[in-house]
C-alpha cells in the first residue's frame, strides 16, 4: 500500500514538474512584453500570463477555427477595434502573429473588459472568451454571475482554467519560480 502510494505522488509530481518546465519556458520570451503592457493598463501579469498560456500556449502563430490568431487568440475584428481605440493605424490580421502586438492589444482588450465588468474576474475572462456582448446577455441586468451559471461549457472551462493556473503561477512567483520585471510604465 505504501509503495502505491510513493508511485502515485512520485508520478504526480513528475507530470507537474513537466507541466512547470513547459510552461516557464513559454512564459520566458514574453515576460517583458507581458509585465510592461499589464502595468501599463493595470491588469495582473499573473492573469495575463494565465490568459495566454490558456488561450495559445505561448504560440505565436496559434490560430483558432473561428479565426482568433497569436498568444493572446485575438479576433481580427477585435484586434482592429482595440488598435483604433489606441489610436493605432493600419493593424491587419498578418499582424496579430507578432507577439508585441498581438499582446499590446491582448492585455488592453483584457482592461478594457475588466473596466466594463467591475474588476470581476469571472465576468471579465468569460467577456474575453464569449465576447461582452453574451456576457451583458447572461447577467441580465444582474450584478455578478457564478461560474456555473455560464451557458457555454468552452467558455466555463477557459475561465475556470485562467483562474485555476493564475493561482498556481502566483504560488509559484511567492517561490521564486516565476518572477515578473518590476519595470516602471512606460510613457
Amino acid at each position: 500500500m505504501r509503495s502505491v502510494a510513493f508511485t502515485a505522488v512520485t508520478t504526480l509530481l513528475i507530470i507537474l514538474a513537466g507541466a512547470f518546465y513547459f510552461l516557464l519556458c513559454g512564459i520566458r520570451p514574453h515576460r517583458e512584453l507581458v509585465s510592461r503592457y499589464s502595468r501599463l493598463y493595470r491588469v495582473d501579469p499573473l492573469l495575463s500570463l494565465a490568459v495566454i498560456e490558456v488561450e495559445s500556449g505561448f504560440d505565436e502563430h496559434a490560430r483558432s477555427k473561428k479565426g482568433a490568431m497569436g498568444l493572446m487568440q485575438l479576433m481580427p475584428l477585435t484586434a482592429v477595434e482595440e488598435a483604433n481605440d489606441m489610436r493605432l493605424s493600419g493593424v491587419t490580421p498578418a499582424d496579430l502573429e507578432e507577439p508585441e502586438l498581438n499582446i499590446n492589444l491582448g492585455i488592453h482588450h483584457l482592461s478594457r473588459l475588466s473596466r466594463e465588468f467591475q474588476e470581476d474576474p469571472v465576468l471579465t475572462l468569460a467577456a474575453y472568451n464569449a465576447g461582452a456582448a453574451s456576457v451583458r446577455t447572461w447577467l441580465g441586468g444582474r450584478p455578478a454571475l457564478s461560474l456555473s451559471e455560464i451557458p457555454y461549457a468552452e467558455t466555463r472551462n477557459f475561465v475556470k482554467k485562467v483562474l485555476l493556473l493564475r493561482r498556481f503561477l502566483t504560488m509559484t512567483e511567492k517561490f521564486g519560480f516565476v518572477s515578473i520585471p518590476n519595470e516602471k510604465e512606460p510613457g
